[in-house]
């Protein structure tokens, strides 16, 4: 009796120490915080699209996005406030005309390209280590084509053509922060004989416009037309498909500068220098480059995808107005063949000044 006595006394214990081991191991672990990437992007429908399209894949690979909105403008004003400090972003929307003030002020880290393979959709050109274009835009003039019609005017095939004295005050155009202004004066000055280094006859064609006003977002520009206030406007072609949407009978016509048939901007995301978020921001560049997504932002969006297979896939598809005639020229052939101004000769600040002189009334 004793020795049994003795037995349990020994026993026991170890008993009651595996039984809380194997509690203690039974109990699930709790997953890891994910890490939180900051992407500073345009606001609205644009970051509620990007977040349906990639943000529960990358939540489950322990990403979880939160947007700062805003426009490339104000972000860079942003990173020279903030300079020697923590980012206040991780990636950044970056416009090509802004583009050379980020590399000047040292704002980007450089990529690691081999951990984006979705790079392989996409031409050369629209990629460097430093950023990563993910939509295009195509800068052309929008119309209502009911207005047009009632008012006897024929659509137009110039910007110049908007100087009509019928759309005096019925004509929208892009504030000078926004990109599309850029192609508005580089248009209007090839079609009156100059160019970026001589922007003078496209500031003075701007005057003749008159303007109704100048939009630096999508919103004001759907409200105008929607309202009516607004026949035309120099615009995305973006915004055309999204008005069209809306049931408005709107058309785009794409001016020949240069001999070619359409403009394009592109539209980059780069990664800010004092990010701590590197592997992140890449799957993210990654992610929104997939066929899948490219597909999905074209349909909801109007932008032009940046991936060749949906380039190629999303032609029998294009946006069409209310006589069948697309709304966007997104064949690569037509990608292959745009003009863009040359923001190397262009000086900013003059063109700001001499553009705000343009539109005051």
């Amino acid at each position: 009796m004793r020795l049994f006595s003795k037995f349990l006394s020994q026993v026991i214990p170890i008993g009651v120490l595996l039984a809380f081991s194997t509690q203690a191991i039974a109990q699930p672990l709790a997953p890891p915080e994910p890490v939180i990437l900051r992407i500073a992007t345009f606001p609205g429908t644009w970051v509620d699209t990007l977040r349906q399209q990639v943000g529960e894949e990358l939540l489950k690979q322990g990403i979880k996005l939160e947007f700062v909105p805003g426009n490339s403008v104000n972000f860079l004003a942003k990173l020279v406030a903030s300079k020697g400090q923590p980012a206040p972003f991780d990636l950044v929307e970056i416009s090509e005309e802004n583009y050379p003030e980020f590399i000047q002020g040292n704002f980007l880290k450089k990529l690691d390209l081999t951990r984006i393979p979705n790079l392989k959709y996409l031409n050369a050109s629209l990629y460097d280590d430093t950023r990563v274009a993910y939509w295009i835009s195509e800068p052309t003039i929008i119309y209502n084509v009911d207005k047009f019609k009632e008012a006897g005017i024929a659509p137009p095939k110039r910007f110049s053509d908007l100087a009509d004295p019928r759309l005096k005050g019925r004509v929208l155009v892009p504030d000078i922060s926004i990109y599309h202004a850029f192609y508005a004066i580089t248009g209007l000055a090839y079609e009156n004989g100059g160019s970026e280094k001589n922007p003078a006859p496209g500031f003075e064609a701007l005057k003749r416009i008159a303007p109704y006003s100048a939009a630096s977002g999508s919103s004001p520009v759907a409200q105008a037309f929607q309202s009516g206030d607004a026949w035309a406007a120099i615009w995305g072609a973006h915004g055309a498909v999204r008005l069209s949407q809306a049931n408005l009978n709107i058309s785009v016509s794409h001016p020949r500068i240069r001999d070619k048939r359409v403009a394009i901007a592109r539209g980059y995301l780069g990664l800010t220098a004092n990010s701590t978020q590197q592997d992140a921001a890449q799957k993210f560049l990654n992610a929104v480059l997939a066929i899948k997504p490219q597909t999905e932002f074209n349909a909801a969006t109007g932008m032009v995808p940046v991936n060749n297979e949906v380039l190629k896939q999303t032609v029998a598809t294009v946006p069409k107005d209310h006589s069948g005639s697309p709304l966007l020229l997104q064949t690569p052939d037509d990608i292959a063949n745009a003009w863009w101004p040359d923001y190397a000769v262009i000086n900013k600040r003059e063109w700001t000044r001499e553009y705000q002189r343009a539109i005051a009334k």
